[in-house]
């Protein structure tokens, strides 16, 4: 574990947080629209669910908290983004069905797992740069606040 992490390391986490939270704000407003109005609370649900994920899977792999840590933080954020971009591409190409219905309810579990993935992502660039954040880890997580 590195003892101080690079300067760059806290605007980094901040940014990667508040695109989070700016994805979840957009989430909600297009799945007022698109889907069900009161599915929309799924939103922080999942995003909590793949921050979990992430957490889970850094912990399966404790290799990778260790070795080129900036480098995977890199590549967690560029995941996370492509998710993103990718995830929203496939959803808005799925055309919605009737709401009560098995292929409405199977479509919508669909669209939600696939904007599940980049949350993955994100949650374990979150959880990586905490746990690499070492005694810095109170002002890493001031930045992820």
């Amino acid at each position: 574990m590195a003892a101080v992490p690079p300067r760059t390391r806290g605007p980094a986490l901040g940014l990667l947080s508040a695109s989070v939270l700016l994805l979840q704000l957009v989430q909600t407003r297009l799945f007022s629209v698109m889907l069900w109005h009161h599915l929309t609370y799924l939103v922080v649900t999942f995003t909590l669910l793949g921050f979990a994920a992430g957490g889970a899977i850094l912990s399966c792999r404790r290799s990778w908290l260790t070795g080129d840590v900036a480098g995977r933080l890199s590549r967690l954020a560029l995941l996370f983004a492509a998710g993103v971009v990718l995830a929203y591409a496939i959803v808005t190409r799925v055309a919605p069905s009737a709401h009560y219905t098995r292929s409405g309810i199977a479509t919508a579990a669909l669209n939600y797992a696939i904007l599940f993935l980049p949350m993955i992502f994100a949650g374990m660039g979150v959880a990586l740069a905490l746990a690499d954040a070492g005694p810095a880890v109170g002002r890493a997580y001031a930045w992820n606040m």
